[in-house]
């Protein structure tokens, strides 16, 4: 492919300032400390998006026995008729963009849009070498390819590089370390460990297991491993110049090959080592994550989001958010996968709404994209997952109530976002409010999440951030505290001991003082004794109290990607029942990573007052999020939607969202005939981590140390169709000991 000397112009200057490449579309922009996508002409642009949008199978094609979205369930229907509908529905319900994995005749209609590439995973990226120049002949060759039908367009406005990448710096190190001499990126590796290391081989050895007897014999050894509990500076060092190289090589052949377009990044799944963050400064025009908030409140984590925009440099777009019920018209049994999941349209709709009036709140955030236009299919996609994630069921009628609340949360997004700002400085002594009801079960669904200990009274060592929020309450009986951390979990190499924090370095460890009261605990994941290769199993160590003391209350709570604590100190260690005014130093670590990745609160002081009188309407500000929970009951018998009007085959009304939110009329609940909906699976299907935020549209094997995982290349339909302009990629063998990538959702 031949490329035209101003292009190769545009290319040049935008390695230098990225924004520059924006000149002729698209760019991104601060006014007053909020940033905002902006057009050619200078108009600002909020990217409200909806992902997987398409008309679904033809008449032709539909299964009664399993049924799933599709035009044709309208008698007359055309896809002309569908697009007309379908964009001015979208227009009405405040969305803006037509967002990843979109079909591509809906893509061309005219509104602005931003496909996923894949670009990377299908050079091999991230697992790799990004050094050898194959790498970037590739990733030249798959950017000409995957462009063609969008280069120049002034609706696009900029491509997502891949999607959902399984940054976890164990795997990058591990496999560098075994490549041989030859291997451009092994060069590399040396001189980065060097680095680290000062040119200290001894300090080295005492981190690393490796036959080589000096830097030199580093680079022919292939048998080099980690202690436990050590080298993670090492991995943190390893990680940034692979993300880096990653960054530079894919963002700026895709500069030359469409200099108008922004380059959006890769969306993290949930999770973005600060390595990895801190490598998009300077090169991307955005940063991108898909994100689950896992509680039925909506709350949205505002540390996730601040770490990273402070460590990239970059505005924020969220790729993915969901919100599920077991209320629907489709038959889902919401299985399959582990997502925020309500009982009703309403509250489902609650909690969409009040993601997205966080997002808009949050002043470095110019973008989120719902997932997805339909529901998933009745009986399951072909990885099993069905879920209620439509705006529409699969005969195209609209939630009412659910679109009743997320739609004026999307048309006030431009007023939300035009006045948010940072929070306030924290005062001393920090206020603590009281609240009824909590139990240390490590679920913050019960907390009011809306107050965290403000975020510039944590400390960290640079290049490191703070990687969590500090929540505090209290009552009669204890002074809580709970932590919500993220860090990529895995069981360690060795034994952890429960007596013996000198085990504990591969644990994420807890170090709590209340006045002269201390408690240290260590929670995370172990491998059964004698067994290296299985999932592992959560562990929750403490110390044993002193004698006459009482414990703590503490539980836990791990996924992959992050982890909970909570934990009730009990009244009598602290003098007594609990009551305002009551005043106390608290001091708290949180240790990850052995002793490199840490956060804490020195001597906080902290004085003990009533709870604020719940909200009556929830506040704008950042964070924004209402102070009650949402707390739901038992799910409905069969948790099906009866549809109502509008049987397949027969034309049915385009219903809107009405202008407020109505009281639901009471609605009679039925099983479906069948087998209950349970959702079709593929053989040998591996056994998945118990996380919502970690659900793969295919068979997915649990990473171990030394086998990297698959990038999940996102929540895309489970087909699309041969014309599709952002096509994905299909199943296709990596190349050494990686797993074969998904196809993407």
């Amino acid at each position: 492919m031949t490329i035209p000397a101003w292009r190769r112009a545009l290319a040049v200057l935008a390695l230098v300032l990225p924004a520059a490449a924006s000149a002729i579309g698209w760019r991104v922009t601060e006014r007053d400390g909020v940033w905002w996508f902006e057009r050619a002409d200078g108009t600002r642009f909020l990217s409200r998006g909806v992902d997987c949008l398409g008309p679904g199978g033809e008449a032709k094609d539909h299964n009664p026995l399993k049924p799933e979205y599709s035009f044709a369930h309208r008698r007359g229907d055309t896809y002309d008729k569908w697009q007309a509908r379908t964009l001015r529905r979208l227009g009405l319900w405040g969305f803006d963009t037509i967002a990843g994995w979109s079909e591509s005749r809906v893509v061309k209609a005219g509104w602005p849009y931003t496909p996923v590439l894949h670009l990377g995973i299908q050079a091999g990226a991230p697992w790799v070498d990004v050094w050898d120049p194959e790498f970037a002949k590739n990733i030249r060759r798959l950017a000409g390819e995957l462009t063609a039908a969008t280069r120049g367009d002034p609706n696009l406005i900029g491509y997502f590089l891949d999607n959902e990448f399984g940054w976890a710096d164990e795997w990058f190190l591990g496999i560098a370390l075994g490549w041989g001499p030859s291997a451009p990126g092994k060069d590399k590796l040396a001189r980065t460990l060097r680095g680290v290391y000062r040119d200290n081989w001894k300090a080295f050895a005492r981190d690393f297991e490796t036959p080589a007897r000096d830097w030199d014999g580093l680079l022919s050894a292939t048998l080099t491993g980690r202690k436990d509990g050590r080298g993670h500076r090492a991995m943190d060092a390893w990680m940034f110049e692979v993300a880096r190289r990653y960054n530079e090589v894919c963002a700026g052949i895709l500069r030359e090959v469409d200099p108008g377009a922004l380059i959006l990044g890769d969306r993290y799944r949930q999770f973005y080592p600060q390595a990895v963050a801190r490598a998009a400064r300077g090169i991307l025009d955005a940063v991108s994550t898909n994100y689950e908030s896992q509680t039925t409140d909506g709350w949205i984590s505002p540390c996730y989001f601040r770490t990273l925009h402070e460590l990239s440099g970059c505005p924020i777009v969220v790729g993915e958010y969901y919100a599920t019920a077991r209320e629907n018209r489709s038959g889902l049994r919401n299985h399959g996968g582990e997502f925020t999941l309500c009982d009703t349209q309403a509250r489902r709709g609650r909690a969409a709404a009040a993601q997205a009036r966080a997002y808009a709140a949050m002043p470095f955030v110019i973008g989120w994209h719902w997932f997805q236009w339909c529901d998933e299919p009745t009986y399951g996609r072909g990885d099993g997952e069905d879920y209620n994630m439509g705006l529409v069921d699969i005969y195209d009628e609209p939630y009412g109530d659910f679109l009743a609340e997320l739609a004026p949360a999307l048309k006030n997004a431009d007023r939300i976002h035009a006045a948010a700002r940072p929070p306030a400085p924290a005062r001393r002594p920090v206020g603590v409010a009281c609240q009824e009801g909590l139990v240390a079960d490590g679920n913050l669904g019960d907390w009011d999440k809306s107050q965290p200990v403000p975020r510039d009274l944590l400390k960290a060592d640079a290049p490191l951030v703070p990687f969590g929020e500090v929540f505090l309450a209290w009552d009669e009986q204890a002074l809580r505290i709970a932590v919500r951390a993220y860090d990529f979990t895995i069981p360690g190499n060795g034994q952890p001991l429960a007596w013996d924090p000198a085990t504990w370095g591969e644990l994420h460890r807890l170090t709590l003082r209340v006045d002269d009261w201390k408690y240290r605990a260590a929670t995370g994941k172990a491998h059964a004794e004698g067994k290296k290769d299985d999932e592992g199993h959560p562990v929750l160590y403490a110390l044993p109290p002193a004698r006459g003391d009482l414990s703590a209350a503490a539980s836990s709570h791990i996924d992959q990607w992050h982890y909970v604590w909570e934990i009730a100190v009990p009244a009598e260690v602290l003098g007594g029942a609990l009551a305002p005014g009551r005043k106390f130093k608290l001091s708290l670590v949180v240790e990850n990573r052995g002793d490199y990745e840490k956060m804490w609160l020195d001597g906080l002081a902290i004085e003990l007052e009533r709870g604020p009188e719940p909200a009556a309407e929830p506040s704008y500000w950042y964070p924004e999020h209402g102070r009650e929970p949402v707390r739901d009951g038992p799910a409905p018998a069969g948790g099906i939607m009866p549809r109502g009007k509008g049987q397949p085959g027969e034309p049915g009304p385009v219903v809107e969202p009405p202008a407020r939110p109505a009281k639901p009329a009471s609605t009679t609940f039925t099983e479906p005939a069948g087998d209950g909906g349970k959702p079709e699976k593929e053989p040998n299907k591996p056994r998945k981590p118990a996380t919502p935020e970690t659900t793969s549209p295919v068979p997915e094997t649990r990473p171990v140390p030394g086998r990297p995982p698959a990038e999940r290349p996102g929540r895309g339909p489970s087909a699309t169709p041969a014309d599709e302009a952002t096509e994905q990629p299909g199943n296709r063998q990596a190349p050494g000991n990686r797993p074969a990538e998904n196809p993407g959702r």
